[in-house]
């Protein structure tokens, strides 16, 4: 689906999930601008990162983030106040605002996705495709025997890709679960495919029919040079948006 610039007030509808993509590569002057809407705390974060690239990238996802969710609440992205559950996930502070919003946010090398949606948990993933990263070793660890199998067998030219695809969808679900990447739900206790290409994905839980069967994962179309996926509670219907900032 072709990216819509950002609308002025944008307004969700069950069943929808907006997903909003953000360019990291912004000249110096408008970070500096987008450093005004972020909190002391997030600065701070932000500042003890040893790479300039990643400082960037945290200032400008978190900005991006505080002015998405204001827009959908007719808010100061300044005053945005958000909580971190049990879980790690971040939620909006409910003595701010009592809206069902539900978000999430992933960035890398200069992009990132927000997904915004209402009364249902989210999770989304992007990554930026890479062939230096061991992804035998990484697959022995965090991947199911038969999505290790899977990639295994996939063709040379194609099993970087296999492996991004396989990884986001699997760290989306794990971040709409509320787990996180190394929290309570085992990466190896859950399979979805590791075919690349956008569009559905089945998610396997043995024994939990009835679990898999409550999510949704689609692969999407992060862009050339990255692999992105979301995970949402039911079934849905995404639209895509470019934030502008």
């Amino acid at each position: 689906m072709p990216l819509s610039s950002t609308p002025r007030h944008p307004r969700l509808e069950n069943g929808v999930v907006h997903v909003w993509q953000v360019d990291l590569e912004r000249p110096p002057d408008e970070v500096v601008r987008l450093e005004r809407l972020l909190p002391a705390a997030e600065l701070r974060r932000a500042a003890r990162q040893p790479f300039e690239a990643r400082r960037r990238d945290l200032v400008i996802s978190g900005a991006a983030l505080r002015s998405i969710l204001a827009a959908y609440l007719d808010a100061d992205p300044r005053q945005t106040h958000f909580l971190i559950d049990p879980g790690g996930k971040p939620r909006l502070d409910p003595a701010w605002s009592s809206a069902p919003l539900s978000f999430n946010l992933t960035h890398s090398r200069g992009r990132a996705l927000v997904a915004v949606t209402l009364e249902r948990e989210v999770g989304v993933d992007v990554e930026r495709l890479r062939r230096d990263l061991p992804m035998d070793r990484l697959a022995a660890r965090f991947f199911s025997p038969r999505e290790i199998a899977a990639l295994r067998v996939m063709p040379e030219g194609v099993r970087a890709a296999a492996f991004f695809a396989c990884w986001t969808r699997k760290e989306a679900y794990v971040k709409a679960c509320g787990t996180g990447l190394f929290g309570g739900r085992p990466l190896q206790s859950f399979a979805v495919s590791v075919e690349p290409g956008a569009g559905q994905v089945r998610l396997e839980i043995p024994g939990h029919d009835q679990e898999a069967a409550r999510w949704r994962i689609e692969s999407l179309d992060g862009g050339p040079g990255y692999a992105a996926a979301i995970a949402v509670e039911g079934p849905f219907r995404a639209l895509t948006f470019r934030w502008d900032g």
